[in-house]
């Protein structure tokens, strides 16, 4: 059983769908599908819309600054140790 493969584009109303004027055979396909991950093109939707987008810059945003406020508390208490010794 040779495979015939047809392909269609995407189309944002169905009422447009047509396929595509080509037909794949078995010797045009290169590559092999091993896996797929699913919902991940879900998530890669969701952070390409705005609410995904200032999702995003919230949460860099609340990262950087707890990371600042962690790294500011260790030189603090380093000089105040480094201060200790010296006494």
């Amino acid at each position: 059983d040779a495979w015939v493969i047809r392909t269609r584009p995407y189309y944002a109303n169905p009422e447009d769908y047509s396929p595509d004027p080509w037909v794949l055979g078995e010797d045009d396909v290169l590559g092999e599908h091993w896996f797929t991950v699913p919902r991940v093109g879900l998530v890669i939707r969701f952070l390409q819309s705005p609410y995904g987008i200032a999702a995003l810059i919230v949460n860099v945003t609340i990262i950087a600054s707890i990371a600042i406020l962690l790294k500011g508390d260790k030189k603090k208490t380093t000089e105040t140790s480094a201060g200790d010794f010296d006494a």
